[in-house]
């Protein structure tokens, strides 16, 4: 059974939405998922179509991973019980193998 959104679209109000998307963030980090799993459901909560929903969602991915990113190399930068070739948490090798 394929759910439609009603044909209008709930104005959600901007700090709402920011709270929203800082928690999506702080879980998706926490777990280790990616925000999409989280912001999808919201954004079609508010009557987005599912296939706009997901590209917002979509669009939304490299920033957050570049957010993410910058994250760890800050929060880790004065940890010196890391290996060689970590730049914070984030260690080079696998991070340029991986893009």
């Amino acid at each position: 059974m394929q759910l439609k959104p009603k044909p209008y679209q709930v104005k959600q109000s901007r700090t709402l939405d920011f709270l929203v998307a800082s928690i999506i963030g702080l879980l998706s980090s926490i777990v280790g998922i990616g925000g999409g799993t989280l912001t999808v459901p919201y954004l079609v909560h508010g009557q987005m179509l599912m296939r706009n929903a997901v590209a917002v969602s979509s669009a939304c991915g490299l920033p957050i991973a570049i957010a993410g990113t910058v994250s760890y190399v800050i929060l880790g930068w004065n940890n010196l019980n890391l290996p060689e070739w970590s730049l914070g948490y984030v260690y080079l090798p696998v991070f340029l193998g991986t893009g």
